[in-house]
């Protein structure tokens, strides 16, 4: 929101041009890898990768493993029983401290299969007993076999109910999105959701979506879906689903929306954020990260005040290692590290990412004389609701020297600098 007075909601927290999280899904990783992972980033201690950099950065787990040759992995439960593995206290202590704010789905059931509602339940009882909350649901794997996934056509997460082939209506046993979305999942993430844009919530068009597409398609198939994509603009609605379709078959899709975070809803009537990550499927391992944060994506993001998730598998190098960052993947995460310190790249939890997000959408606020009055969050997945002053730390605005922002009628603490103030509660 944007007013006459001079006044601004600021895109990213003050002194922050720009804000990334390591949206990274846990396959692959064992519970010993994943300690020393995020003593690397989370922490200033010493580690075999060298001195910790002390982010804020979180991860994903699961609940369950079926898959027949995965053992010793970031699993709440043994297998699919109900007995607590060997990793499961470790498991509620990352959440506690922060290193974990996503649910890799309910599982790895890969080549198994065998997951069902009651499997849900289970670990939603284990999330309530202890007070924790996870609001970020990440899709695992093929559709095939992780029938618990949502949003995608050939899983049953968010299917209630199905017409067998002789007719009858019948409760799908692998539904589960009432109870899950019940429990406080807001932001859900899908194969389909990942880009080559770097950047979200900034401006972006149908060339730079195209200019990004997959090297991996044919130079020709990819000019042809852009120039289908380009021409469906002023089409009529089944004239544009037709050229989209058309897009995907050759491989590469239309362009819909540069948002990190949109409205969705699921194939049961739930209301949720759906959100983007950055990245590519070919290239989401370790080895990976000195491309992906690479001086030229990270210059660009700065340079087009993007938010950032960037898809990858920090505890899933593609050979054997010993520690857990070689020093070229350390160094691109430590470049990382300098540009938040230095004020330029804001590195925080994929959850807090979002929720940023949803904040600078719905926050809502006036500006009088001297002073900017928070009325409150009126969102379309969450609903009204008045933050707590906690919620709003680090929210900042540009506006006139002096401004106070009062929540409530009461003033909240900020720090002035030269454009405005931020929110400074913690």
């Amino acid at each position: 929101m944007s007013l006459s007075s001079g006044v601004a909601l600021r895109p990213h927290p003050f002194p922050y041009r720009a804000s990334l999280a390591l949206a990274s899904d846990v396959d692959g990783c064992s519970p010993d890898r994943f300690e020393e992972i995020h003593r690397f980033l989370n922490t200033r201690e010493g580690t075999p990768s060298g001195p910790g950099l002390g982010l804020d950065v979180g991860d994903s787990f699961w609940f369950y493993c079926a898959h027949p040759s995965v053992r010793d992995v970031v699993s709440y439960f043994e297998g699919v029983s109900d007995r607590p593995s060997a990793a499961a206290v470790r498991i509620l202590g990352w959440i506690r401290r922060g290193w974990i704010d996503c649910l890799h789905s309910y599982g790895d059931f890969e080549q198994a299969g065998g997951f069902r509602r009651g499997m849900a339940e289970r670990a939603l009882a284990v999330l309530k007993a202890e007070g924790l909350d996870i609001r970020v649901w990440i899709n695992h794997g093929g559709p095939f076999h992780n029938l618990q996934n949502l949003m995608h056509p050939r899983s049953l997460g968010d299917l209630p109910r199905y017409l067998s082939p002789n007719g009858t209506d019948q409760p799908v046993l692998e539904y589960h999105a009432d109870l899950t979305v019940g429990a406080g999942m807001r932001f859900c993430w899908s194969q389909d959701l990942l880009t080559r844009v770097v950047g979200q919530d900034r401006p972006c068009g149908r060339l730079e979506h195209h200019q990004g597409a997959d090297e991996a398609v044919p130079a020709l198939r990819r000019l042809a879906a852009a120039a289908l994509d380009l021409a469906s603009v002023p089409a009529p609605a089944p004239v544009r689903r037709a050229l989209g379709k058309a897009c995907a078959y050759l491989g590469v899709p239309p362009y819909e929306s540069n948002d990190l975070i949109e409205p969705f809803h699921l194939r049961d009537g739930s209301l949720v954020y759906r959100f983007r990550r950055y990245g590519d499927y070919r290239k989401d391992a370790p080895e990976d990260l000195p491309a992906l944060l690479a001086p030229r994506i990270l210059d660009r993001l700065e340079e087009t005040g993007g938010s950032l998730a960037l898809f990858t598998h920090l505890g899933k190098p593609r050979t054997r290692r010993e520690r857990a960052f070689l020093p070229d993947e350390a160094a691109a995460l430590g470049v990382l590290a300098d540009r938040h310190r230095e004020g330029r790249i804001q590195v925080l939890r994929t959850s807090s990412l979002l929720g940023q997000a949803m904040l600078r959408r719905s926050l809502r606020w006036r500006a009088e004389p001297g002073r900017i009055l928070l009325d409150g969050v009126d969102d379309p997945v969450f609903g009204r609701f008045l933050p707590s002053p906690k919620a709003l730390d680090q929210v900042s605005f540009l506006c006139p020297e002096g401004t106070q922002v009062l929540l409530e009628g009461r003033p909240l603490p900020v720090r002035a600098f030269p454009s405005g103030v931020r929110i400074e509660t913690a």
